[in-house]
């Protein structure tokens, strides 16, 4: 038992060191930000969003947007004050000079941030990267680079390429000669001797030749040149060169000629430049990302570390990379995870808010402000302008004409005296000067017209600039400082803005992260960035120190189980995993940020105690077998199918659940038994009980007990049936119909009648295995409920009924199938203190009548008007005949003791 516990926790560590547990250990650490975190950590006040969002695209239009559009949000982005911008929107291509040159400015005027995407290649490790491989790759680079316009044949004849590789160029022979134009590129610029312009490069990859004007490879050519130019320019924001042996850069990474960077235009005026793309796990989630991609111009820094660095004013070259963390100029250090940052989520990340920045009652503090709503106030900004040059065009038209002095018409608005002048001969010319048009003025030639038109728009124009300046100002405080003047999060007033989508249609940028399948990426790019400016970040324990753990946690569990057994074990066993989980899992995460391996110490000590305590499974075999055996005649066919697929569905242990029980017994048995054999006896038995169990079970019971002429079903034994009731009454009637049946058949005619009764309670009680498991016990039920069916089955025999039903089953019964189902009052069953409300159903027609006389005495009875009561029972009687129903309300009725609260107590079995 020891021995096979140790091996279990051997097998568990070299699991782990596999990487096999690495899905749980991932989830374990997903939970602890989802879970762990009870103080809340939100993200920094000093980062803000500026979404791209739903909204934004419905009202602007689809993307991509005129770039001139996007400076207007740059724009208004500076004029509030922000003290970094980081773009996480790609621009690899020129849009038109105009608009490229606004947004260009836009950027300039903040000190911006913007994103690469970088490609990790697309070569076939085994065919090009080999030793041999990187060699045919050098030759057939320079082949390429001596006439691109070659066909694939003769350069692969000239690079010598033979086999697969050969195939695979000719295959692919357009990315190829893109990946050649690049390498060539960049071999010329180590060289000291880059290409002047595109065109000089042209020339240097088609030998010259100047009649070349349009041929197959010129955008990859001038993309390749584009590229480079970018980068040259992004270099000064890259550290010129980082360690071999740097943890963050191993293994080299070079990049691609599919890189995208910014195009020129806009790298010139950026302040910083970091790469966007994010390495998933194996589980297809987001949790961590290189700090630094290792480019031939540089170490690029990752998007949201050049975006908090640069809020911080830090240099990217001026970072020192130790093996486990960044170490900034300020003493500071960013933690690596095998040369990863892992994201340190915040406990609140942005959410989206409604609105405009001019409707701010609509916005909620998160840090979110929709772009639309810049573009929109930067539209009123120029709508304002123009409105103010038609304000003094119009009123130098006036002034003229009312020989006004011309300066006085410069002022946005007049002043007050100039304004009186205006308006008194404006009213004396034009009457009502808020109409607008000219409409309403009749018999007057064009001239007068143009005059009247003239002061009723200056006056219009007059009334409204100041109300529209004010709306702008007020949404431009907003956008500066917030609802609440800077303390929450939705001023931009020097914080870093990340620009970036939340979108959710075709331009969705969205990647798997804690936070769910769908986070926008510039949520993950914000998370870093605030890493680096609250100095929040999680210390990850090394994956040995797990394996240590766990080999420690799997020795005692084994002892255990080999000294002490299976239960105490089980105890301990888990009462460790669960120490340990809140431990490491919540206090140390809590309040230490501390990620310490969970999976391997965990797992190892479960197995560690099962393997040691293996005979388990043995039992677990023999009670499946067990209970198959228990229920399989007991139960419908297709209710043992279901346990079968979901064993945990039977409570071995006991559970708390509302169930209706039936008891049943066949009256006159006893005479039957007195006249047949031992044998006829049971083969008669047999027929009753295999009709009634047949029936019970085709309506969802579970036949818990034949009791020698009788027996006991219920219903929700294993789940919660809400038909209960019902199906309970369909199987009362199923029931008595069978038994009658039998009793009505030819070979039956000699024997005495036998009638059966059955008592129907409904109510909570407890469900599982009694008696002395595992071998001499009982799937069945116990409580009080139960008892209240067996006396009702008895209750029958006072009443000369022979179903009775209390009233929480009567509540269930929705469908009586045509059986009267008649109230007997509040009753007091033998054995039971409590009043039930009691219902008979009946298995034969009453006479007419008949029903309405029995309720008149019971109500009675239940008024306690016991006068009225014997007075119902005698007309009864005399109308219908003399009844055993009467007999224990005649009872009660003669006993003083009895007539008190008009409840029927009964005094016999």
């Amino acid at each position: 038992m020891l021995f096979a516990g140790l091996a279990a926790t051997l097998a568990v560590i070299a699991i782990g060191m596999a990487g096999l547990l690495d899905g749980f250990e991932w989830w374990s650490q997903d939970q602890r930000f989802l879970r762990a975190r009870r103080i809340p950590e939100p993200l920094s006040k000093s980062v803000v969003l500026v979404a791209i969002d739903d909204r934004a695209l419905d009202t602007i239009g689809r993307w991509p947007w005129p770039r001139d559009v996007l400076a207007l949000a740059f724009d208004e982005i500076a004029i509030a004050g922000a003290r970094t911008v980081a773009s996480d929107i790609l621009f690899t291509d020129v849009q038109s000079g105009a608009a490229d040159t606004a947004l260009a400015a836009g950027i300039g005027r903040n000190p911006t941030v913007l994103a690469v995407n970088m490609d990790e290649g697309r070569l076939d490790a085994a065919l090009w990267l080999s030793v041999e491989g990187k060699q045919a790759l050098n030759s057939l680079v320079a082949a390429i680079a001596e006439d691109i316009t070659a066909e694939p044949e003769a350069i692969a004849d000239q690079a010598g390429l033979e086999g697969a590789r050969r195939d695979r160029f000719v295959d692919r022979s357009s990315y190829f000669k893109k990946l050649a134009a690049w390498k060539e590129l960049l071999r010329l610029r180590n060289a000291g001797t880059p290409p002047a312009d595109a065109q000089a490069y042209r020339l240097l990859l088609t030998k010259q030749d100047v009649t070349l004007d349009r041929f197959a490879e010129r955008n990859s050519v001038n993309e390749a040149f584009d590229r480079d130019q970018s980068f040259a320019i992004l270099a000064r924001f890259m550290s010129a060169s980082k360690r071999e042996d740097s943890a963050t850069d191993a293994p080299p990474i070079v990049g691609s000629p599919m890189d995208a960077p910014p195009i020129a235009q806009f790298a010139e005026r950026a302040a910083g430049v970091g790469f966007v793309n994010c390495d998933p796990d194996n589980d297809g989630q987001t949790r961590r990302v290189r700090p630094f991609w290792r480019t031939p111009y540089g170490s690029l820094p990752q998007f949201g570390l050049a975006a908090g660095l640069l809020q911080m004013g830090i240099a990217p070259a001026s970072i020192r990379e130790d093996p486990e963390a960044l170490v900034f100029t300020d003493g500071r250090r960013l933690p690596l995870e095998n040369g990863h940052i892992y994201v340190d989520w915040p406990t609140e990340m942005f959410e989206a808010i409604g609105g405009t920045v001019e409707s701010a009652d609509e916005r909620d503090e998160t840090g979110v402000i929709n772009i639309g709503a810049l573009i929109d106030l930067a539209n009123q900004r120029k709508l304002l302008a123009e409105q103010e040059q038609r304000y003094r065009d119009l009123g130098a038209d006036i002034a003229a004409a009312q020989a006004l002095p011309a300066e006085a018409m410069t002022l946005v608005p007049v002043d007050a005296a100039v304004r009186a002048a205006i308006k008194e001969q404006g009213e004396f010319i034009a009457g009502d000067l808020s109409v607008r048009g000219t409409g309403d003025i009749k018999d007057a030639t064009d001239d007068e017209r143009k005059q009247v038109g003239t002061y009723r728009e200056w006056w219009r124009l007059d009334q409204e600039i100041p109300a529209s300046r004010k709306l702008i100002a007020d949404a431009a405080r907003r956008a500066r400082y917030g609802r609440d003047g800077g303390t929450g999060r939705d001023g931009l007033e020097g914080r870093l803005v990340f620009v970036g989508f939340t979108a959710t249609g075709v331009m969705a940028d969205m990647i798997n992260t804690v936070n769910g399948p769908r986070t926008p990426g510039v949520y993950f790019h914000a998370a870093v960035a605030d890493m680096v400016i609250s100095s929040q970040s999680v210390y990850l324990w090394p994956p040995w120190s797990g394996w240590l753990i766990g080999a420690v946690f799997g020795l005692i569990c084994a002892v255990i189980a080999w000294k002490s057994g299976a239960g105490i074990s089980t105890a301990v066993t888990f009462s460790i995993a669960g120490a340990w989980i809140l431990l490491s899992g919540f206090w140390a995460f809590e309040f230490h940020d501390l990620m310490i391996p969970v999976a391997v110490p965990v797992l190892a000590a479960i197995a560690s105690q099962a393997a040691s305590v293996s005979t388990a499974a043995v039992v677990n075999q023999r009670e499946k077998a067990r209970i198959t055996r228990q229920f399989r005649a007991r139960v419908s066919p297709q209710l043992v199918e279901r346990l079968a697929a979901n064993p945990d569905a039977l409570s071995m242990r006991g559970e708390q659940r509302t169930a209706t029980i039936l008891f049943g017994d066949l009256a006159g048995f006893t005479t039957i038994s007195e006249t047949l054999g031992s044998e006829a006896v049971v083969a008669t038995l047999n027929l009753y009980m295999s009709a009634m169990a047949h029936e019970l079970t085709e309506r969802r019971a579970y036949v818990n007990k034949f009791l020698g002429d009788g027996l006991l079903a219920f219903w929700s034994a294993f789940e919660p049936e809400p038909e209960q009731g019902q199906l309970a009454a369909e199987a009362c009637r199923a029931c008595q119909r069978v038994v009658k049946a039998i009793g009505e058949r030819p070979d039956r005619q000699s024997l005495p009648k036998v009638s059966l009764r059955l008592g129907v309670a409904t109510g909570p009680v407890t469900i599982g295995d009694c008696g002395a498991p595992p071998d001499l016990n009982d799937y069945t039920v116990i409580g009080d409920s139960a008892n209240l069916a067996a006396r009702l089955e008895s209750a029958n025999k006072q009443f000369g009924t022979a179903i009775l039903f209390c009233g929480n089953t009567r509540a269930l019964i929705r469908d009586s199938g045509g059986l009267a189902i008649v109230s007997l009052g509040r009753v007091v069953v033998v054995g039971q203190s409590i009043p039930i409300d009691l219902f008979t159903m009946l298995v034969e027609d009453p006479q007419v009548g008949w029903i309405e006389s029995v309720d008149r005495a019971v109500q009675a009875f239940a008024r306690a008007d016991f006068p009225a009561c014997a007075a119902a029972w005698d007309a009864h009687e005399q109308a219908f005949g003399v009844s055993k129903l009467t007999v224990p309300f005649r009872d009660a009725l003669a006993d003083p003791a009895d007539k008190r609260d008009g409840v029927l107590r009964l005094r016999s079995k």
